[in-house]
């Protein structure tokens, strides 16, 4: 899911959020705040919002008070944002934003990537905050990220998606095309569904 972290002005980021929840309806939306030294998660109008995450999951996560995440910033505020935050901002506000404008800042955020250090993962050659400044000033995409969500690929077992990395979906993806393509009657411009049953134990194996 999308994510977006709101900081600078407390009474600013209220509004900015608030702004949000106003303007994008009906886009589901969820908001993750600081409360007495833990996280609070919040969705407009539903009482339980962690009991709708995996029924009703939101298109983004609007989070209130955070610089600290591999995402795109809105620093609201008259001072500039700090230096290590900078590179994420993607939107200044020191005075009235247009309703519209809360669409174009949607559509700027990504699908939040990992909080891993380059010594953790690195496979994209950098910092997941790095790779999330790269992706907003174009030189990236959020799917040269290892772990980013693959598009074409899914995997489920038990009625549950497992997370698939965006590289090894590709790997399965090109794997199962490259296969499918010699059966006779595969096209590509249909979807496949495969069922693989479970592996047997080991002692009921001939």
């Amino acid at each position: 899911m999308k994510c977006l972290q709101v900081s600078g002005n407390e009474r600013s980021v209220e509004d900015f959020v608030s702004g949000m929840i106003e303007n994008l309806e009906p886009i589901p939306l969820f908001i993750l705040r600081k409360y007495h030294g833990g996280i609070v998660l919040e969705r407009p109008g539903v009482e339980d919002p962690a009991a709708t995450l995996l029924s009703m999951p939101p298109a983004i996560v609007v989070a209130a008070g955070f610089t600290s995440l591999a995402a795109p910033v809105v620093w609201c505020a008259s001072d500039p944002p700090p230096p290590e935050v900078e590179p994420l901002v993607i939107r200044h506000c020191t005075g009235k934003i247009l309703p519209g404008d809360y669409h174009g800042i949607f559509h700027r955020t990504f699908d939040l990537l990992p909080q891993k250090s380059r010594g953790e993962c690195g496979r994209c050659g950098m910092d997941c905050r790095k790779l999330a400044a790269a992706v907003l000033a174009g030189l990236k995409d959020p799917g040269d990220c290892f772990y980013a969500p693959g598009g074409n690929v899914e995997v489920i077992q038990d009625g549950r998606k497992l997370a698939l990395g965006g590289f090894p979906a590709q790997m399965l993806e090109g794997t199962l095309r490259g296969l499918l393509s010699t059966f006779k009657g595969f096209s590509r411009s249909s979807p496949v569904t495969i069922r693989m049953t479970a592996e047997k134990p080991e002692k009921d194996r001939p």
